[in-house]
């Protein structure tokens, strides 16, 4: 708790009950979760906690550059803590967020000209391993199908 604390006030960000549990949720699940999520993995200990709550936190979280949110066309946004500068590869098939461990601290910003670079993001898109071997179960992706809308068929 102490180590989520110092990472808040670190960014000049008010370390309250709220903002404590969803930054340390985030660290401990490295599943790039949804606010859907991350209010059921919270409900337990914290059964107040609003939708709204979590979404300013996060607005907040991100302002500070500590979380980033990932959006893919037709699906939920997801958040990511960052603890460091690291890529991401979505499967086009299962809809899974996968961390990629790369350096990408190589790009040069000058050939960007006069404009100001904020950030980096560097995003693959493709199929997943699990789901190119088959190994991605059928319930996984009926229940993809139907968080979209589509049929369990």
């Amino acid at each position: 708790m102490e180590y989520i604390i110092k990472i808040l006030s670190s960014h000049k960000i008010r370390p309250s009950h709220h903002r404590i549990c969803v930054l340390k949720y985030l660290i401990q699940n490295k599943t790039h979760p949804t606010v859907e999520d991350i209010l059921t993995g919270l409900a337990p200990v914290m059964p107040t906690i609003s939708r709204a709550t979590i979404y300013n936190t996060l607005h907040v979280l991100q302002e500070a550059g500590l979380v980033m949110a990932l959006h893919e066309s037709g699906s939920e946004t997801r958040f990511d803590y960052r603890y460091r500068n690291h890529a991401h590869f979505y499967c086009i098939q299962c809809g899974r967020y996968i961390d990629v461990n790369t350096e990408y601290d190589c790009f040069n910003t000058r050939a960007i000209g006069p404009h100001s670079v904020n950030e980096v993001l560097v995003y693959f898109r493709g199929v997943c391993a699990d789901c190119a071997s088959g190994k991605k179960s059928e319930k996984t992706n009926k229940d993809k199908k139907t968080k979209k809308g589509g049929s369990e068929s």
